[in-house]
C-alpha cells in the first residue's frame, strides 16, 4: 500500500512539471587533514637529512683530501730517498775512482819499476802485487757478505712492523659494514707485502750473480795484467760496476725493509686506499728496478772493456801437477 501511495504521489508531482528529486542514502568519506604542525616537522625532517648527508659527504671530502696529501707527502719522501741513495753512490763512486785510480797508478808505477828491476825485485814487486789484488778481492766478497747481513736485518725489522700494522688493520676493518669487502683488503694488504718480499728476494740474487760476475772480470784483468796487457780501461770499468751495484744493494736493503699500511677508514675509501698503496708500491719497486738496471749496465761495460784487451778472448793456462814413475 505504501508503494502505491508513493508511485501515486510521484506521478500527480511529475504531471504538475516541478522538479523531482530522490534522495540517497550514500555514506560520505571523511577527508582527514594534517595539523600544520606534524606537516612542519616533516620538512624539517628532510632538512636534517639532508644537512646530514651534506655533512657526512664533506667529511669524506675531507678523509680524501687528507689522504692524497699524505700520498704526496710519501711520494715526495720517496723521492727524496732516491736521490739520496743516487748521491751517495756517487759520493762513493768518487772516492772509489779516486782510491782505484791511485792504486792503478802505483801499479803502473811498479810495472815500469820491474822493466828495470833484477829478477830478486820483480818477483817481489809482482809479489806485493797479486796480495793487493787479492785484498782487493777478498773487500768485494766482504762487502756482498755484508750485504746479505744487512738484508737479514731488514726483514726481521719488516717482520716486527708487519705485526704492528697488521693488528691496527684488523681493528680498523671492524668497523667497515660490508665485512666481504674488508676481508678483500685484508687479502691485499698481504699480498703487497709478498710482492716486495718475492720481488726484493729475486733482486738479493741477481746482485750475487752480478757480484760474481765482477770478481771474475777482476781476476782475468789480474792474469792479462800480469802478462803485460794494459787493462787501465777494466780497471776503471769495474770500480763503476762495484759503485752501481753498491748503490743497488743500498736501494734493495731499504726496499726490503718497507712496508705498505692501508689506513682505511670507511667503507667508501677502502677502494681509494688499495689504489693508493699499490701506486706507492710500485714507484718504490721501479726506483730501486732503476738502480738494478745501472748496476747490471756496468757490469755489461766492464765485460766489454776486458773483451777488448788483447788475448782476454784466450783461456787462461793451466797447471798440471808434474806425474813420477817409479
Amino acid at each position: 500500500m505504501k508503494n502505491i501511495i508513493i508511485s501515486g504521489l510521484s506521478a500527480a508531482l511529475i504531471a504538475t512539471g516541478l522538479p523531482v528529486v530522490f534522495a540517497q542514502t550514500t555514506t560520505a568519506v571523511p577527508v582527514v587533514a594534517l595539523p600544520a604542525p606534524v606537516a612542519a616537522q616533516g620538512q624539517d625532517a628532510a632538512q636534517q637529512r639532508e644537512a646530514l648527508r651534506q655533512q657526512i659527504q664533506a667529511q669524506i671530502d675531507a678523509l680524501r683530501a687528507q689522504t692524497r696529501e699524505q700520498d704526496q707527502a710519501a711520494a715526495t719522501a720517496t723521492q727524496a730517498e732516491v736521490r739520496g741513495l743516487r748521491e751517495q753512490a756517487q759520493a762513493a763512486a768518487t772516492a772509489t775512482r779516486a782510491e782505484m785510480q791511485n792504486v792503478n797508478e802505483q801499479m803502473r808505477q811498479t810495472m815500469q819499476a820491474e822493466a828495470t828491476a833484477t829478477p830478486e825485485l820483480r818477483a817481489a814487486s809482482r809479489l806485493q802485487y797479486q796480495q793487493e789484488r787479492s785484498a782487493i778481492l777478498d773487500q768485494m766478497k766482504q762487502e756482498h757478505e755484508t750485504f746479505l747481513q744487512n738484508v737479514q736485518a731488514a726483514r726481521q725489522t719488516l717482520q716486527q712492523k708487519r705485526a704492528s700494522e697488521q693488528a691496527d688493520l684488523k681493528a680498523r676493518l671492524a668497523n667497515i659494514k660490508d665485512q666481504a669487502k674488508a676481508a678483500t683488503v685484508q687479502q691485499l694488504d698481504q699480498r703487497f707485502t709478498d710482492i716486495n718480499q718475492n720481488i726484493t728476494s729475486q733482486w738479493v740474487n741477481t746482485l750475487a750473480i752480478l757480484s760474481d760476475i765482477v770478481t771474475k772480470i777482476s781476476s782475468r784483468a789480474d792474469t792479462l795484467e800480469s802478462n803485460g796487457a794494459d787493462v787501465s780501461a777494466v780497471r776503471t770499468a769495474v770500480t763503476a760496476a762495484q759503485t752501481a751495484i753498491d748503490a743497488a744493494r743500498t736501494g734493495v736493503t731499504a726496499q726490503t725493509a718497507k712496508t705498505y699500511p692501508m689506513n682505511v677508514t670507511t667503507d667508501t675509501t677502502l677502494k681509494s686506499v688499495v689504489s693508493q698503496v699499490r701506486d706507492t708500491l710500485n714507484t718504490d719497486l721501479k726506483a730501486t728496478r732503476d738502480l738494478l738496471q745501472a748496476a747490471h749496465n756496468m757490469v755489461a761495460a766492464a765485460a766489454q772493456a776486458l773483451n777488448a784487451v788483447p788475448g782476454a778472448s784466450q783461456p787462461e793456462a793451466t797447471t798440471t801437477p808434474a806425474t813420477t814413475t817409479q
